[in-house]
């Protein structure tokens, strides 16, 4: 098999050999709770749904945990802890937002300044990913690069086609490595429908976001305080975002603390003088929607955004941030 090169399974051959090379590996794959996919750490692939709609959650928090310690201090000095990072893991059924989200992090926490702990996780873990075959009604991926059958961030791809048969993509060399030489062939024929698939899964894809060309010359406007209004600074559209990674640093009691943060909140700009140059809740909405569609683009050349739409899908409020950016040119400019 030469890499790059599609192959074929069957469903029960594909589940032997995701249980057999996932042996000694922690597990982590969508569950369905209360009628709900999640991804969480499952104790074997027999576990794992293979028929799921965007999961509430993404894979965020097993590479960027939503609390780390960061050290203890004692009487002896500060004791750094060093969490497990080098044990073998391996993510089944990523959609290709999340995965690609992943992409997205990498550019902050493996830059510049890197992130040793979300380094090493990423290093270790192998993601498998597995294509949409519909998008849901609140998906927009295409506005920002992805795909339903996308492969950015996944070392191994999936796919279903046909009766209970799976089509593989080795995305990476260790993907490669991981699932070796499995599987036959695939033949013109599925191919074939490896291709109309993809093209109905894009077709499928009914919202476009319309980003504005020049967002920052509506910076000043009214339109912030409009769309913001219904907002209840709940921060469920960060904390469900695959791609927010804004964290703040406390102490609990002797233990100093990572903890996830949210433009949402009102102390997410406070500073300790009690100064605050984001106080109004506009401001905070405002940066939310700058530093995905403008900040992040000048900084890492892409959107801080994956269009899976759960910020919408979840907001206890339905604020939709597809309406909110591509009705910029309209309302928001000067």
């Amino acid at each position: 098999m030469s890499f790059g090169e599609k192959t074929v399974l069957g469903k029960d051959e594909l589940f032997r050999i995701l249980k057999s090379i996932s042996e000694g590996c922690e597990i982590i794959g969508p569950v369905m709770e209360d009628g709900k996919p999640y991804f969480r750490p499952v104790e074997g692939v027999e576990d794992v749904a293979w028929d799921f709609d965007t999961t509430v959650n993404g894979i965020k928090e097993f590479f960027f945990p939503r609390r780390s310690v960061l050290y203890e201090q004692t009487n002896d000095g500060i004791r750094p802890f060093d969490p497990e990072t080098d044990k073998k893991r391996i993510v089944l059924f990523s959609r290709p937002c999340d995965a690609r989200a992943l992409t997205i992090t990498d550019r902050l926490f493996m830059g510049e300044n890197q992130d040793r702990v979300y380094g090493a996780l990423r290093a270790n873990t192998v993601v498998v990913g597995l294509s949409c075959e519909k998008a849901g009604p609140h998906c927009f991926c295409l506005s920002v690069g992805g795909s339903p059958f996308g492969t950015e961030g996944m070392d191994v791809s999936i796919t279903a086609v046909g009766d209970d048969e799976y089509v593989l993509d080795m995305v990476t060399d260790r993907g490669k490595a991981f699932f070796g030489n499995r599987g036959r062939k695939a033949d013109s024929k599925r191919l074939q429908e490896f291709e109309t698939l993809k093209k109905r899964a894009e077709e499928s894809v009914e919202r476009t976001m319309r980003i504005p060309k020049d967002l920052p010359s509506a910076f000043e406007s009214d339109y912030w305080k409009e769309v913001s209004a219904a907002c209840l600074k709940c921060g469920v559209c960060t904390y469900l975002c695959p791609t927010c990674h804004c964290f703040d640093i406390v102490d609990e009691g002797f233990y100093r603390v990572r903890c996830w943060d949210t433009c949402s909140f009102d102390t997410f700009s406070r500073m300790a003088s009690g100064e605050d140059p984001r106080k109004d809740k506009y401001m905070r909405y405002r940066q939310r929607v700058y530093h995905k569609f403008s900040y992040y683009k000048e900084n890492f050349g892409v959107y801080g955004c994956v269009g899976c739409g759960r910020c919408t899908k979840h907001c206890p409020v339905k604020t939709d941030i597809v309406e909110i950016v591509s009705s910029v040119d309209e309302k928001g400019m000067p």
